[in-house]
């Protein structure tokens, strides 16, 4: 079974601070979102985020979302892409969380970033 990968965001690389939030302004403006302020980038909606540095890759990322992530990176191998499992980042459990694809996209880096699982309820 193919793993359904779904769009996260879009990643926008900036020189720096007081561009990024130019960007991200002018996207929600354009869009109606609400920006949000994280310690890299500022976020516009859920779509963009716009870093405030040059980050991966040339233009920016773009973010893929899977249940579970070494299936995807199991999938993505078999069809001859590598990932950067040694880069990837963690939860704090030391689970892994995101993985970047080493394949340069038309100058975007694209990670993979596993859904947070929410803990199930049991009911006795």
């Amino acid at each position: 079974m193919a793993v359904n990968f779904k769009l996260a965001h879009v990643g926008i690389n900036c020189d720096n601070d007081e561009a990024a939030k130019k960007i991200a302004e002018l996207l929600c403006l354009v869009f109606n979102l609400d920006i949000r302020e994280t310690g890299k980038a500022f976020f516009a909606g859920d779509y963009f985020e716009v870093m405030k540095d040059i980050g991966a890759g040339r233009f920016g990322h773009i973010a893929m979302e899977v249940d579970d992530i070494h299936e995807a990176i199991r999938e993505l191998e078999s069809k001859g892409f590598k990932c950067d499992i040694e880069g990837g980042m963690r939860r704090a459990d030391g689970s892994l969380r995101l993985v970047y694809i080493k394949e340069d996209f038309a100058g975007f880096a694209i990670h993979i970033t596993e859904r947070d699982k929410k803990p199930q309820l049991i009911y006795k």
